[in-house]
């Protein structure tokens, strides 16, 4: 399954996990998106992202994190990114 970005951003970091799964951090503005338990980045670092540009995959059955920091701040990423339909909010 391709996993996209939720909003527009520079890649600042991809890291591999010790379970094996990677970790894609970007960020916009103030804020950094992070998406862990990805199977595959399909982005380097420094990559420019778009909205709904492929980030990477995940295979199937597994899940991935998704947080979001204002600087060092954790913020609800529910609260901003429109995830009520996902949620059955």
């Amino acid at each position: 399954t391709i996993v996209k970005a939720c909003y527009n951003g520079k890649v600042t970091n991809i890291e591999q996990t010790d379970d094996g799964k990677w970790d894609v951090v970007f960020y916009f503005r103030d804020y950094y998106f992070w998406y862990s338990g990805l199977s595959k980045p399909l982005v380097r670092r420094n990559d420019v992202l778009k909205t709904g540009q492929a980030v990477g995959t995940i295979a199937p059955g597994d899940k991935i994190e998704m947080l979001l920091y204002k600087f060092e701040t954790q913020l609800d990423p529910t609260r901003y990114l429109g995830c009520t339909k996902i949620l059955g909010k």
